[in-house]
């Protein structure tokens, strides 16, 4: 299966998170205010396993999920403003546990967020309440070992 497949899949699942207005690719450049909360993955890469697993060769797919809120210094301090988005760390928990495998996406075993952290980050020229999440989904390729 090819990643474009796996990350179709992510911005279909993560649509579907409540007050999630956008799903980028990448981190934009610029951004609109009504976009906000948005959300962004970015490919961190692979790792192959060299053991058999459960017939097929493993293949782990790596991403950090951002989930970007509003600028911080404005009308809010910091932490009330990482308050605002706190409730994405339980709706992405509960996301990937009904989804643990994609919505049934052939080949991927499972997915698992290993990290969950608040964050403020730059993004342009703000800085913004963040949460970021570190993603791996599983893959399992048949190998065929033909004489």
């Amino acid at each position: 299966m090819s990643l474009e497949t796996i990350q179709t899949r992510m911005k279909v699942l993560h649509l579907t998170l409540t007050g999630i207005n956008r799903v980028h690719k990448d981190t934009p450049n610029a951004i609109d205010t009504a976009d906000l909360p948005f959300l962004t993955v970015r490919y961190t890469g692979t790792d192959m396993g060299n053991t058999p697993f459960q017939g097929g060769r493993r293949y782990d797919h790596n991403f950090i999920v951002t989930i970007w809120g509003d600028p911080v210094g404005q009308a809010q301090d910091e932490e009330e403003r990482l308050y605002a988005i706190r409730p994405f760390f339980e709706r992405m928990e509960a996301l990937y546990a009904a989804n643990i495998q994609l919505d049934s996406l052939s080949g991927v075993t499972f997915c698992e967020l290993t990290t969950a952290r608040s964050l403020v980050q730059p993004m342009g020229k703000l800085m913004r309440a963040s949460l970021e999440f570190d993603l791996t989904v599983t893959e399992k390729v048949t190998v065929t070992v033909g004489l």
